[in-house]
């Protein structure tokens, strides 16, 4: 069962990422993919996405003009327009990341880099 639950949870999380890409696309804004973490254990409602850009230029550039802001919001939007539960909702958090790092540092495996550690797997 719990198995099957978290299964819903990350078909419903995968929708989401699906519209919150073909927003930023509408809007013209350079967001290359959306990644997000759902823990295995029942009793931890927590979902962790990733916004991943294309250089880290475009990080800086959008953390200082508020787009990253807009992306969060819309995203959050998204998940309580769709009824997504209000005490997981309340369980999300965002990571930024640029695809240049990780190439250029990590070799190009997400998984290497510093931050992705945080996701305690």
């Amino acid at each position: 069962m719990v198995k099957d639950l978290k299964l819903v949870q990350f078909n419903f999380v995968d929708y989401v990422r699906t519209l919150a890409l073909e927003w930023s696309a509408k809007n013209e804004i350079c967001l290359l993919n959306i990644e997000y973490e759902i823990p295995f254990v029942f009793a931890d409602k927590s979902l962790t996405v990733w916004l991943i850009f294309d250089t880290n230029k475009r990080v800086k550039e959008y953390s200082e003009n508020g787009i990253i802001e807009k992306i969060k919001e819309e995203f959050l939007n998204i998940l309580c327009g769709l009824e997504y539960p209000p005490d997981y909702l309340k369980k999300v958090a965002f990571m930024i990341g640029a695809e240049e790092k990780i190439v250029n540092d990590y070799d190009g495996k997400m998984a290497a880099s510093p931050l992705y550690a945080q996701l305690n797997f």
